[in-house]
């Protein structure tokens, strides 16, 4: 089955990329963390500096083991911009 498309619609605009590279990373942080707690080991590392723009922004990666072969794996999961209070 084929799905019928405007002949006009090439994607490009800012809007859909955004949203397609949204949905992307979405799907991946899922399969990431669902992996993560299937191995039931996990750590969580956070580490805060100042991007290009000198705006503070936290990363966030998490580390877990997968069973039965102990191979760790280290994965990106966000950026989080820091604001003051």
């Amino acid at each position: 089955m084929t799905a019928k498309m405007p002949l006009n619609a090439t994607y490009t605009s800012p809007d859909i990329q955004n949203e397609l590279l949204h949905i992307a990373a979405t799907r991946i942080r899922e399969s990431i963390c669902h992996d993560a707690n299937k191995a039931g080991i996990i750590s969580i590392m956070a580490d805060e500096s100042k991007d290009v723009s000198r705006k503070e922004q936290l990363s966030l990666c998490i580390r877990h083991m997968s069973l039965p072969d102990f191979n760790v794996h280290k994965d990106f999961l966000t950026f989080i911009a820091c604001t003051e209070k």
